[in-house]
């Protein structure tokens, strides 16, 4: 829309001309850890899928998500594939603790939250907390913030809209999305939309009253993360 653009381009005016000791904004890098997924082709032989009928005595499995097909922005995600244990390069706990997934190779900023513990494979980005007593919910506050349809426009028009023959995000990119600085109060209700949008995106999301609320609460999550950046940049 004409108001995402516009605010794009104050964002992109004040990021270049604010210094970083007085911004108002800062870099997602400085709040989460970013690293990629197994580097694995979808067609190795690591990987099955839930109906196969293997001898799986030989491994344990871990269920496994091989890319952008496997997310939808605020769905939990799902995989009918799994991954032997062996070809688990990265330590197992990257995949086992909480983590936010964005998808790398697309035009189009998207995000879904684990909390079942899959692995991926490297076509995924995987964001951590930094801090290790940082509560999970905040987690929730940036599944909001990467699928929002400013940042979502804020990518495509700075970073992917000229890669015409395979659009991808760059982790550097990723890494310097802009996070504002809001109140405890601010991130709360955040949070508390976004929970609402996973429960709404979740199996029990499907009933027609859900459908209904559920864009409710995706209009209303954007009014207020526009307000939001558009107050401390003005």
């Amino acid at each position: 829309s004409n108001e995402q653009g516009t605010t794009v381009e104050r964002l992109q005016s004040y990021l270049a001309s604010t210094p970083a000791s007085s911004s108002a904004l800062t870099p997602l890098n400085k709040f989460v850890s970013i690293s990629r997924g197994e580097e694995l082709g979808r067609k190795s032989p690591y990987l099955i899928q839930q109906e196969t009928a293997v001898d799986h005595e030989k491994y344990i499995y871990h269920p496994l998500l091989r890319g952008g097909k496997d997310i939808r922005p605020f769905q939990p995600p799902s995989s009918r594939w799994w991954i032997a244990r062996e070809a688990v390069t990265k330590p197992l706990e990257r995949y086992l603790s909480p983590k936010l997934l964005v998808v790398k190779s697309t035009d189009r900023l998207q995000a879904a939250l684990d909390l079942q513990g899959h692995v991926a494979l490297q076509t995924l980005y995987l964001l951590h907390l930094r801090k290790p007593d940082a509560p999970t919910d905040d987690l929730y506050f940036f599944l909001a913030l990467l699928n929002s349809r400013l940042l979502q426009r804020y990518i495509y028009v700075l970073y992917t809209a000229y890669k015409w023959v395979q659009p991808q995000i760059e982790q550097h990119v990723l890494a310097q999305l802009p996070v504002p600085i809001v109140t405890a109060r601010e991130k709360e209700a955040v949070i508390a939309r976004s929970k609402l949008l996973v429960q709404a995106c979740g199996p029990t999301g499907s009933v027609v009253e859900w459908k209904k609320d559920k864009q409710d609460i995706y209009e209303e999550q954007e009014r207020a993360l526009s307000t939001l950046y558009n107050t401390l940049i003005c």
